[in-house]
């Protein structure tokens, strides 16, 4: 089924009575000729060769006996020859399994039609010749001769010529790949080092054609490995594989561009393409959303449109989304699933317009919400116009929070009709695809398409449609809630990795050549804005967080952002300077530098481990080595900070290393006569030294975080429960700042303590950030405590929502479920009641009277 996993298992060389599912996620197969197949199908196949029944023996040592009245020659018939062979020395397939494993590895040579049997003994090191059954078509068998390292082997006809024949050539089994490659992960463990097979296949093509070419040259490598004039078996298993793949070619899971290059004839891909009546198509790419897309599809389908089209194309999904999608599509014929051949959300929205069929065009992400009349004024607003895009209000909302990002943007600050980029070029701040209508004729007319990129594959599509409308138009309607999903599985907490960063970057320089080409002055100015105060900022600041020293990629990063910046206006000076410097010290290569800056931007997010003054060290040894001079405003600017930061600093270092070393970087930079100045500021208290000292004491960290209807911590320190207590700690509270757990355990493991204290929720405040720390027992005060556990993945009934910021985790305690599924209620009930805007409604009248 599409979304399983697939490790050891291959095809049985029959001829296919229905399609191949592609969205598989095979982690290992049997032989060559399998991933061969596969691969031709679009499906994303390892090359890990191997059957698991080789790991027997490391599960089962002890299997074999060891008696003496082990068989000397053992003959194992497949299911359908049983009657083929008789004798005592005969094994029955359907014996109970531990007996016939235990007999296999006890004898002293296996034969017999039984490719399973075969497989078992090689896996022992028992000598084994295979029987071709009578009638089967050789391709399996040949597959896992291939797959284990023997390209030139024999099968013998008869039990005499399996005798007479001998043993085969020992098999190659990479065992260690084969552990490694096991889906660890469905039980929720980390995949193993050598499971690379995902990562690995990460920086491959991802696409149709890319699979099909792999294919062709999976087949050459097993014609090349086979000995010169191949015996008849392995021709016949060669041709079944030229008819696998030539079989059932996908139709409706592939972009146009792919099946122009490979020769397929597309039904739906007619000259005009529009159904006669459909008013609107809603494109929704969807990818491991079951949790979320259910509730999607219904605000979609309760827009007051006639004649909707909603095409849904999954992309690989393996948690259930594409079963759940094929439900809902079967109670509503306005439903349409595919399920995409090539990965990727690019190609997953190129298949959808492929498919529509509208006079209008929208997108919708599977996980987020359409308020109700959004499509309904869109459309509106492009009958009463006719400009090619309508674009609407958006807002945004995580478990905790809801906002709207174009406050700051002058564009939405009113409604319009019949403007362009070049008249509210702030536009370029909003290039997300799903709070806007386009008229589909221009979208084909000017060829747009979606990159498969794995970041940021609206921004380029956009921007060119920006620049090519003649006419848009900006209602005031809020058409879309955009879900911030918190967790590791969602697009936004993946964009911190070094691969979506050049991703963005790359798609952004795309964006920077389109403006470039527009020759607007004012454009060219929101646009530099735009990188250095807003998305380009936002997109490096999420990489330089995570940045722990130099790696590998950092040189990826830095050349993509050097190009980008090459294209781009200089940033206005109104642009915070620390902002400014960030990209410019990445483009230059200077990630200490501008990884300073980021956290200089917010000093609440460092961690215990840095110092200001160190951070402001970094970031100076990186103005100093500027060949640009600095201007004079941002030279005041930063040193007044610097002289904060020693003021401030003299009560917090545990040494002068860090303030000597501003200080000797300062001078250089500032001048003698600021070096004086700072000397000034040379004091440190006694409460001071006191957590200076127990912090040293501690150590420790938190290494394991559980919610639910209670808050457990784990973790460790030096000390043990006579010099400190785990507690939470509340910096908002002027009276109890200190929160006892309900229960500690202490446990002495070596020079270290582990602990295990649990908290109930009712002892946490409502809605305020919380921090693990450690209290002396014997003073007043405590010390934050660093958590190296990831937090827990957000669930909708827990107790507590989870923040992490380097090494501090902030817990906030929230109402329980129920109240807040009530409260929900009474929200949804109180919007529905407001009326649509009356030009939505006027709209909405004609096109229903155009489309009877």
């Amino acid at each position: 089924m599409a979304g399983d996993v697939v490790w050891g298992a291959g095809l049985s060389g029959e001829i296919l009575t229905g399609a191949l599912p592609t969205q598989l996620d095979v982690r290992s197969v049997r032989g060559p000729l399998t991933r061969a197949a596969l691969l031709a199908h679009g499906v994303d196949v390892s090359d890990v060769f191997a059957d698991p029944v080789f790991l027997l023996p490391s599960f089962f040592p002890d299997v074999v006996s060891g008696e003496n009245n082990a068989d000397e020659v053992l003959i194992v018939p497949s299911v359908d020859e049983i009657s083929r062979f008789d004798g005592s020395n005969v094994a029955s397939p359907f014996a109970e399994p531990l007996k016939l494993i235990n007999r296999i590895a006890s004898a002293q040579f296996v034969t017999g039609s039984s490719l399973r049997a075969i497989s078992v003994a090689e896996a022992f090191g028992v000598p084994s010749r295979l029987i071709l059954p009578v009638g089967a078509h050789p391709f399996e068998y040949v597959d896992y001769f291939l797959g284990t390292g023997r390209s030139s082997i024999v099968f013998a006809s008869s039990l005499s010529q399996a005798l007479a024949m001998g043993p085969e050539d020992a098999p190659e089994v990479p065992l260690d790949a084969l552990r490694d490659a096991f889906p660890l992960d469905l039980w929720g463990r980390a995949a193993s080092v050598g499971n690379a097979n995902a990562a690995k296949n990460a920086t491959k093509s991802s696409s149709y054609i890319a699979r099909r070419a792999e294919a062709d040259a999976e087949r050459e490598r097993i014609v090349s490995s086979m000995p010169w004039g191949a015996s008849d078996t392995d021709a016949q298993a060669l041709l079944r594989l030229d008819q696998l793949t030539a079989q059932d070619k996908p139709a409706d899971g592939v972009t146009r561009e792919e099946a122009q290059i490979l020769g397929l004839s597309l039904p739906h891909l007619g000259p005009l393409r529009r159904t006669a009546g459909v008013v609107l198509s809603i494109v929704v790419p969807t990818h491991n959303v079951r949790d979320w897309v259910e509730a999607t599809l219904k605000s979609i389908l309760a827009q007051n449109v006639p004649k909707m089209q909603v095409i849904v194309v999954d992309d690989h999904s393996t948690d259930g989304t594409l079963e759940l999608l094929r439900n809902i599509a079967e109670g509503d014929q306005r439903v349409q699933v595919i399920s995409a051949v090539t990965s990727g959300g690019g190609s997953a929205r190129n298949i959808g317009v492929d498919h529509a069929r509208g006079k209008y065009l929208i997108f919708c992400d599977g996980d987020d919400i359409v308020p109700d009349g959004a499509y309904a004024a869109l459309i509106s607003s492009l009958e009463e116009s006719g400009s090619e895009i309508a674009i609407g209000d958006y807002l945004k909302f995580s478990p905790n929070d809801t906002w709207r990002p174009t406050a700051a943007m002058e564009a939405f600050d009113r409604p319009q009709l019949k403007t362009s980029i070049a008249d509210e070029p702030t536009l370029v701040y909003s290039r997300p695809c799903w709070n806007k209508a386009f008229r589909r004729d221009f979208w084909e007319s000017q060829h747009i398409r979606f990159p498969d990129v794995s970041r940021s594959n609206d921004i380029v599509p956009m921007t060119r449609a920006y620049l090519l409308a003649r006419r848009i138009d900006i209602i005031e309607d809020v058409v879309y809630l955009y879900r911030d999903r918190p967790g590791t599985s969602s697009m936004t907490a993946r964009a911190r990795s070094a691969a979506s960063t050049v991703s963005y970057f790359e798609q952004e320089a795309e964006c920077a050549r389109l403006v470039i080409s527009a020759h607007n002055f004012a454009l060219n100015a929101i646009y530099s804005s735009l990188i250095f105060d807003r998305d380009g900022f936002v997109h490096i600041a999420k990489y330089l967080q995570c940045w722990a020293g130099p790696s590998s990629s950092d040189e990826l990063v830095s050349g993509a952002v050097e190009e980008l910046l090459r294209l781009t206006e200089r940033p206005p000076l109104r642009i915070h300077p620390l902002k400014r410097m960030t990209l410019v010290f990445v483009s230059l290569g200077d990630f200490r530098a501008a990884a300073a800056a980021v956290q200089l931007l917010d000093e609440d997010s460092i961690s215990e481990t840095e110092s200001v003054a160190k951070l402001w060290c970094d970031f100076i040894k990186g103005l100093t080595n500027l060949n640009d001079p600095i201007d004079s405003e941002d030279l005041r600017f930063f040193s007044e900070r610097v002289a904060d930061a020693l003021k401030q600093g003299a009560m917090e270092f545990e040494s002068r290393v860090s303030r000597d070393a501003l200080l000797a970087a300062s001078e250089g930079l500032f001048g003698e006569s600021f070096v004086r100045a700072a000397t000034l500021f040379d004091f440190i208290d006694s409460d001071t030294v006191a957590f200076i000292k127990l912090r040293a004491e501690v150590g420790g960290s938190v290494s394991d975080v559980s919610g639910g209807a209670s808050l457990i911590l784990r973790g460790s320190s030096r000390v043990g429960s006579d010099r400190v207590s785990p507690i939470l700690y509340d910096p908002a509270s002027t009276t109890h700042p200190w929160i006892a757990p309900r229960s500690v355990e202490w446990t002495e493991e070596g020079e270290e303590f582990s602990w295990t204290a649990q908290w109930d929720a009712g002892s946490l405040p409502m809605h305020r950030s919380v921090v693990p720390a450690l209290a002396d027992t014997t003073e007043d005060i405590a010390v934050p405590v660093p958590v190296r556990a990831e937090p827990p993945e957000y669930v909708g009934f827990d107790t507590f929502l989870y923040r992490s910021v380097r090494e501090s985790l902030f817990i906030d305690r929230r109402r329980h479920w129920a109240i807040r599924a009530v409260r929900r209620g009474a929200i949804i009930t109180r919007d529905r009641a407001v009326h649509m805007p009356a030009r939505a409604k006027s709209g909405l009248q004609k096109l229903l009277l155009s489309s009877d």
